[in-house]
């Protein structure tokens, strides 16, 4: 054990060496204190600063200090979902929308190729007007991947052909890597799914590519389903990891709100315990669904210029539901009363917000092409500033086609 000498320890050989080093721990003492209630004080204000609806009754609260910190950390980012042609009944494909807000994309990830079964590479849609638009435009290309079924998860051998499947797409020429969109898994293709993704994202990583994963939600999700996404794994092994904060109410079950506020609030709280904060990308649904009855079943899709437009058709208000944050109207059609529930300009900037107050990686799109006038604007500056700005001038009666009344704009 070395000998102690006078000289090693902090204050001594000189005359009050002692006092002085209490005073500092004093003044350090005073320092963190005064720190600490100025934080508080902010968050107290940045609360009351809050612009409305952004705090919401059943919603759990946003942190009070990231009011005044989040224009601190980096703004969120933006990644694009992208499809080739119309998935709805009367939309349209992404590409012109991604021409014409390219610029404000900083990923765009299409919807081109599936694994099957055996880990083949199932299905490839892959567009090159399509890539050579976001060279031009400096936008990262992550193909998006979905899944043929799970049985490539559960068996090794197939979990390793598909990981070589995946490391041939991303190393084409164009592609910054892949994002993998595995829904509707098995529990126990957990431990797989966690096995590929962290292969994956070393083979990916020795070739200068990025990796990001789609995950469901956990909070207020019926059955299994997330079940197979080990956040804290997958965040440790990719660059991205998109929230899918849609589908609360989806095509197959009771009409409802698509995403409400305070679930999608209580979703990114929850992943956030379990990925890093830059890491996390909050889902936004640039649509709605058109339920037929409303003991709900079987639902179309709609975009938000569908939506409005079919409020149009039948002459009936869009409103917008204060406690959800969404937009929703009724119809009737066939002697059936209709029920459509959908995000609006309004809903998607009020999340955006909600995504720079929580400092998340950015926001991740389903999908370009699928927004109404007035959606990117307003989505933009709540990305920026942390509030929910107020629609241009004629956007929303030019969304709605002149029928939006009945309460607050949606």
């Amino acid at each position: 054990m070395p000998v102690r000498h006078d000289r090693d320890v902090p204050g001594a050989g000189y005359p009050g060496g002692d006092a002085v080093q209490r005073s500092w721990v004093r003044s350090g003492a005073y320092l963190v204190t005064i720190v600490f209630f100025g934080l508080a004080l902010l968050g107290v204000a940045g609360r009351a600063a809050a612009p409305p609806g952004t705090h919401r009754e059943g919603a759990v609260a946003t942190a009070g200090y990231m009011y005044p910190l989040y224009l601190l950390l980096p703004r969120p980012r933006v990644t694009g979902f992208y499809e080739n042609t119309a998935s709805t009944p009367g939309g349209v494909g992404s590409y012109h929308s991604f021409v014409v807000h390219g610029r404000t994309v900083n990923v765009v990830a299409p919807r081109w190729y599936a694994i099957g079964p055996a880990g083949n590479v199932a299905r490839d849609m892959s567009d090159g007007a399509v890539t050579l638009a976001a060279m031009r435009d400096h936008v990262a290309v992550m193909p998006l991947v979905t899944n043929l079924g799970s049985n490539f998860l559960t068996s090794p051998g197939a979990r390793a052909a598909a990981v070589r499947s995946l490391v041939r797409i991303a190393s084409k020429s164009g592609y910054r890597g892949v994002y993998l969109d595995f829904e509707l898994l098995p529990a126990n293709a957990r431990p797989g799914m966690t096995a590929l993704v962290q292969e994956l994202h070393l083979r990916l990583h020795a070739a200068g590519r990025q990796l990001g994963v789609a995950v469901f939600p956990k909070v207020g999700l019926q059955g299994t389903l997330a079940d197979a996404y080990n956040y804290a794994a997958l965040a440790k092994s990719s660059d991205q990891v998109a929230l899918m904060t849609y589908d609360h109410h989806y095509d197959g079950g009771a009409p409802g709100p698509v995403a409400p506020f305070a679930w999608v609030d209580a979703n990114v709280l929850y992943a956030l315990r379990y990925v890093p904060r830059g890491h996390l990308y909050m889902g936004l649904a640039f649509y709605g669904y058109d339920w037929g009855s409303p003991s709900g079943g079987s639902a179309t899709t709609l975009s938000q210029p569908e939506a409005y437009a079919l409020a149009k058709a039948h002459g009936v208000p869009v409103q917008y539901d204060p406690a959800s944050g969404e937009g929703h109207f009724t119809y009737q059609a066939a002697g059936s009363t209709h029920v459509v529930w959908f995000e609006t300009p309004r809903s998607i900037a009020e999340k955006s917000s909600l995504a720079r107050r929580y400092g998340v990686g950015g926001v991740a799109i389903w999908r370009l092409g699928f927004e109404a006038p007035g959606t990117w604007t307003t989505m933009m500056k709540a990305v920026k500033t942390g509030r929910t700005p107020p629609l241009p001038t004629g956007a929303q009666m030019a969304a709605s086609g002149g029928v939006l009344t009945g309460g607050p704009a949606a």
